[in-house]
């Protein structure tokens, strides 16, 4: 079930940008509503509708736990003179350089029509490699080139995840953010949001401070943790996450039993998984979320199955050193060579 409100009340009112002498022209595009936040059982998201001369733009903000990130979407006016494929820069400023992203090719919000997409608000190499430094060299290649493919990274966002790698010691204990606060004091550093490529020109979406936004996020996902029977407190302050042990096992297991309709049909697909892990290590549920590819046509994955069945976890670790109930999430990609 999901449910939208307002939040505007909460939020400033927007600036009015200035044109520095000389500079490329920015477009301008101001609020046309309300922040909305859109709260289901698998994720959160906030979003805002922006207008220029008549042309409306949409920016969306998802989240689907305190550990994934989040990730933006700007779809609209603001974006419909990019070309596919192609890189552009885009900048949450002023607190934030700007950074590259390649408009992936056929990505599109309905009538809106062509979008862009990226995670976080800059390129975090250091965080992204901690997170790798915990897979084997072949998974870690892995997950290299299928964001590389996907046109989530760059070349350039590769080789500072490697660089970073050879700095880290896997042994090390992971830096701890403030979780109560970490989001929120990156959101206040944020007034606009600024886009640029050489076709589409630069174009400015006018959102406001993102403090308020960042906090709403944080309380709608602090909800959402809450409805997977998980104590919101010990997994924000965790200190080890839940260890999949035999991964590579089930993995395989899972990609040998593709839908055959799809593979003859070409279908590929992508999607979350969130398994609930108890304290002992026992798999408490299994869910799906975030399907990317052939819903609509009784596409089924087998992947919650065999994890049910034959999944084995090492238990997430509380901030006394505790074994505690929390979860485990991963995307699936199922890609058919060509």
């Amino acid at each position: 079930m999901s449910s939208s409100f307002a939040v505007a009340a909460i939020l400033t009112a927007q600036s009015i940008s200035a044109q520095v002498p000389g500079a490329t022209p920015v477009a301008i595009h101001q609020a046309q509503a309300a922040w909305v936040i859109d709260y289901a059982d698998d994720r959160c998201r906030i979003i805002r509708t922006f207008s220029r001369d008549g042309r409306k733009s949409v920016f969306y903000l998802e989240s689907t736990s305190p550990n994934d990130g989040f990730r933006w979407l700007i779809a609209g006016d603001a974006v419909r003179q990019f070309n596919e494929g192609e890189p552009f820069e885009i900048q949450f400023g002023p607190g934030f350089e700007s950074m590259q992203g390649i408009s992936a090719a056929g990505l599109s919000l309905g009538d809106y029509g062509m979008a862009v997409r990226g995670t976080g608000f800059r390129f975090d190499a250091e965080r992204t490699a901690r997170i790798f430094a915990k897979l084997d060299e072949e998974d870690r290649e892995r997950s290299i080139k299928a964001n590389l493919e996907t046109g989530e990274w760059l070349e350039s966002d590769a080789v500072a995840v490697r660089a970073a790698l050879a700095r880290i010691d896997p042994a090390d204990p992971e830096p701890q953010d403030s979780p109560e606060t970490s989001d929120v004091i990156s959101g206040a550093q944020i007034e606009w949001i600024e886009l640029n490529s050489p076709e589409g020109g630069r174009h400015r979406l006018e959102t406001g401070n993102f403090g308020p936004v960042m906090q709403a996020m944080k309380t709608c996902i602090d909800d959402l943790v809450t409805s997977w029977g998980l104590d919101v407190t010990q997994v924000r302050n965790q200190t080890k996450s839940p260890e999949w042990l035999n991964q590579d096992r089930i993995v395989s297991r899972i990609v040998e039993n593709y839908p055959s309709r799809a593979v003859l049909r070409g279908q590929q697909a992508e999607f979350k998984i969130r398994v609930i892990v108890e304290p002992d290590g026992d798999v408490e549920s299994c869910t799906l979320t975030a399907l990317v590819g052939p819903e609509g046509d009784g596409f089924k994955s087998p992947a919650c199955g065999e994890i049910r069945l034959w999944a084995k976890f090492a238990p997430a670790q509380g901030a006394d050193g505790r074994p505690i109930k929390s979860f485990y999430q991963s995307t699936v990609r199922y890609v058919i060579p060509d």
